[in-house]
C-alpha cells in the first residue's frame, strides 16, 4: 500500500481530522474556511488559506509560521497540495481530508506547485492520515468528483506510451507486466462500474477512493508513474504552457486522452465513449481551450526542443502541421 498511516472512510468522520492534543496549522480553501473550524471543533494555532501555489509564496509563508506537531488539509487538491508542501517544509506529519476527490492529490507524495505559472510537481510527504468523509463528498458538484476518474483512465494512454518507449529501448523503465495488468484492470473497472460513477453514488465514492489508492500505490511501487502518466498528460502541460492557465485536472487530461488515444491509434472511440457515459468532459469546449491554443500545445510538443519528456507516441510518429490540423479539425471548440 501506499505511504498512508491509516485511512478513515465513513460518514461524519472530518470531526475528527484534526488532533484533539496536538498544536496543529490548518490548510483549507476561503470558501470552507467557516464551516470546517465549525466541524473540527478545535481550535488551529494558525489557519493558512489556500490561495495560491507559487513556491516562493509558500516557502515565505511556512518560514515564517509557528512551530506546530501537524498539518491539516482540508478542500480540494490545492488545499491539499499546500498542506503537503507545508508539511514537508515544517518536517510534522500530515492529515489530508479531501472534500472533493478530483485527484490523487490526497493521497500521493507530490505537491503540484506553480513557478513562473508553469506546474512543477515537488516531493512532498505522503499523508501520515487520510480522513474521507462520505458526507461532505456527496454535498460536491458531482463533476468535481467525477474529474477524479481522469487520472485513472489516463492509463489508458499511458500504458500505451510505455509499451512504445520500452519497445523502443528505454532502459531506465523496463515494463512490467503485472504493473501493466493492474492498471488495465482499474479502466476495465471504471467500465464495469460506470452506472454508479455517472450518478456519483456511496459505491462509486468509495470505489474512487480505492482506486486512486491503487494507482499511486502501482507507481510508488516500480518508482515512477509510466503506469498513470503519459503523453495525455504531456498535452496537458503544454496546454498549461501555452494558456498560462489552470485547469480542473480531471477534464483536461480527458482532453488529453482524446487527442493522444487518435494519434496513438488506440481505441480511441471506446474510450472517448466511456468518458461520455460517465460524464468526464474531454472536449476543448469542455476545458475552455481554443482552436488556436490547442494547436500551439501540439505544435510545442512536436518540436525537438520541446518540453523535457520520457519517450512517448509523440516521439514516435509525424506530428507535423497537416497532423495536428487533422487533430484539431475533428473536435469541437466554444
Amino acid at each position: 500500500m501506499t505511504g498512508i498511516g491509516e485511512l478513515r472512510l465513513g460518514r461524519g468522520t472530518l470531526v475528527h481530522a484534526a488532533p484533539s492534543r496536538d498544536r496543529y496549522l490548518l490548510v483549507v480553501a476561503e470558501p470552507l474556511r467557516d464551516q470546517v473550524l465549525d466541524a473540527l471543533g478545535t481550535t488551529p494555532v494558525e489557519v493558512v488559506v489556500a490561495d495560491s501555489l507559487e513556491q516562493t509564496e509558500l516557502d515565505e509563508l511556512f518560514g515564517r509560521a509557528p512551530g506546530v506537531d501537524c498539518v491539516v488539509g482540508v478542500g480540494g487538491g490545492v488545499a491539499i497540495d499546500v498542506a503537503k508542501y507545508g508539511a514537508g517544509r515544517l518536517g510534522v506529519p500530515l492529515v489530508a481530508a479531501p472534500t472533493i476527490l478530483s485527484t490523487t492529490a490526497y493521497i500521493n507524495p507530490l505537491a503540484v506547485l506553480r513557478e513562473g505559472g508553469r506546474s512543477v510537481m515537488v516531493p512532498a510527504p505522503g499523508p501520515a492520515t487520510v480522513v474521507v468523509d462520505l458526507d461532505v463528498l456527496e454535498q460536491a458538484p458531482r463533476d468535481l468528483n467525477v474529474a477524479g476518474l481522469g487520472d485513472i483512465l489516463s492509463c489508458h494512454t499511458a500504458l500505451h506510451d510505455w509499451r512504445v518507449s520500452t519497445e523502443g529501448g528505454d532502459a531506465d523503465h523496463p515494463w512490467d507486466e503485472r504493473a501493466a495488468r493492474q492498471a488495465r484492470l482499474l479502466v476495465d473497472s471504471v467500465a464495469a462500474h460506470a452506472d454508479d460513477f455517472r450518478v456519483m453514488n456511496e459505491r462509486a465514492l468509495k470505489l474512487l477512493v480505492d482506486m486512486h489508492i491503487e494507482v499511486v500505490d502501482i507507481c510508488e511501487t516500480l518508482g515512477h508513474a509510466r503506469p498513470e502518466s503519459g503523453s495525455e498528460h504531456l498535452l496537458v502541460e503544454a496546454i498549461e504552457e501555452v494558456t498560462g492557465r489552470a485547469f480542473l485536472h480531471g477534464p483536461i487530461v480527458g482532453l488529453g486522452i482524446d487527442v493522444m488515444s487518435e494519434l496513438q491509434g488506440n481505441d480511441r472511440n471506446d474510450i472517448v465513449a466511456l468518458m461520455d457515459e460517465i460524464g468526464l468532459g474531454h472536449t476543448p469546449q469542455a476545458n475552455g481551450v481554443t482552436r488556436p491554443e490547442l494547436e500551439q500545445a501540439l505544435e510545442l510538443l512536436a518540436r525537438p526542443g520541446g518540453p523535457r519528456r520520457t519517450g512517448t507516441i509523440v516521439d514516435n510518429v509525424r506530428l507535423d502541421a497537416a497532423r495536428i490540423a487533422e487533430l484539431v479539425g475533428a473536435r469541437s471548440f466554444a
